[in-house]
């Protein structure tokens, strides 16, 4: 049986660009988000706690929205 090994690790953060609308991500289960949300989870034992930001729909993004993803995700990690 396989033992987790990332035991000290107590906080995740995944921080993605998406090409596919959010929607679309979520017909294939949301791939990035499942990666960060669950399997890096899962390698500390369940223990961490999780945070995931993501930008969907990146290919058509606006500018204004690009503007707006970065002081989000910096204001998060700030307070990571």
């Amino acid at each position: 049986m396989a033992k987790p090994n990332l035991t000290q690790i107590r906080k995740i953060a995944g921080i993605s660009t998406y090409g596919r609308p959010r929607w679309n991500a979520l017909l294939v289960a949301d791939p990035p988000r499942m990666a960060v949300t669950r399997y890096l989870k899962a390698l500390t034992g369940g223990k961490a706690q999780v945070e995931y930001h993501a930008l969907y729909n990146i290919n058509q993004a606006t500018e204004a929205r690009r503007g707006a993803f970065l002081p989000r995700v910096r204001r998060a990690m700030a307070q990571f």
